[in-house]
C-alpha cells in the first residue's frame, strides 16, 4: 500500500514497543496510522523526527515476515472488492 500523505513511500505495518499497538508506518515520509483507522490523506500521525534519526528500534519494531504476508494477502483482497464496485 502507497502512503496518502507523500505519494511515494510504502506502509509497513509495525508495533510500538511501549504499548503494543499496531500501526503502518511510511518508510519515507514518517507519517502512521493505527491500524483501527482509516488510511488516508485526512488521517494520520507523523513519527517525531528525533525517532526518525535514532531508527527508532526502542519506540517501535516491524512487524514479522509472516504477518507482513498476511497483511499483504489481506490488503490484495480488499483492493479487489474496492474494484468491484
Amino acid at each position: 500500500m502507497n502512503c496518502p500523505k507523500c505519494e511515494e513511500g510504502k506502509l509497513s505495518k509495525i508495533r510500538f514497543t511501549l504499548d503494543k499497538s499496531q500501526a503502518y508506518l511510511c518508510d519515507i515520509c514518517g507519517n502512521y496510522w493505527y491500524v483501527w483507522e482509516a488510511v488516508n490523506l485526512f488521517t494520520g500521525h507523523v513519527l517525531d523526527d528525533n525517532a526518525k534519526e535514532k531508527s527508532v528500534p526502542e519506540i517501535y519494531e516491524f512487524i514479522s515476515k509472516e504477518d507482513k504476508d498476511q497483511q499483504e494477502i489481506e490488503d490484495e483482497r480488499e483492493r479487489e472488492l474496492y474494484e468491484r464496485y
